[in-house]
């Protein structure tokens, strides 16, 4: 009992109230049990454990970066998000176009190199025929 009165007086000298009392109540509230727990509403019981935590400068600190961080700043996390996922879409888009630019080039080789291709192609696209051929269209 007498290393509890240095304690508080050490509080009382410092002239930190808040402090010793805040220390008296979660003392104890977490070893010794005094203080009723029914008596106390839920909300209390976390307050009187977590305000030291809270009230810690360096985690009000913490939070007010990431919230800035994460919302404010002009290149902030969720814009980073969107941008990479739209960079993303943009790559699979331009992976498509490479792919179909390497095959109307072989097309347009394949049209300007071989007659047999040009006139397959001529037939199936446009519909052209020679003098005296009937097309006959037919739809599925």
């Amino acid at each position: 009992m007498q290393i509890y009165r240095k304690i508080i007086h050490f509080f009382c000298i410092k002239k930190n109230v808040e402090k010793m009392l805040t220390f008296v109540i979660i003392y104890f509230f977490i070893f010794k049990n005094i203080i009723e727990l029914n008596d106390m509403s839920n909300l209390t019981k976390i307050w009187i454990i977590f305000k030291p935590i809270v009230l810690n400068k360096y985690i009000i600190v913490l939070f007010v970066y990431l919230i800035f961080v994460t919302f404010i700043a002009d290149h902030n996390l969720i814009l980073r998000w969107k941008t990479s996922r739209r960079i993303n879409v943009l790559e699979k888009e331009y992976e498509y176009y490479e792919k179909e630019i390497k095959k109307n080039k072989l097309k347009i080789s394949n049209l300007q190199n071989d007659k047999a291709y040009l006139e397959k192609f001529a037939r199936e696209e446009y519909h052209m025929k020679k003098k005296g051929e009937v097309i006959f269209v037919m739809k599925e």
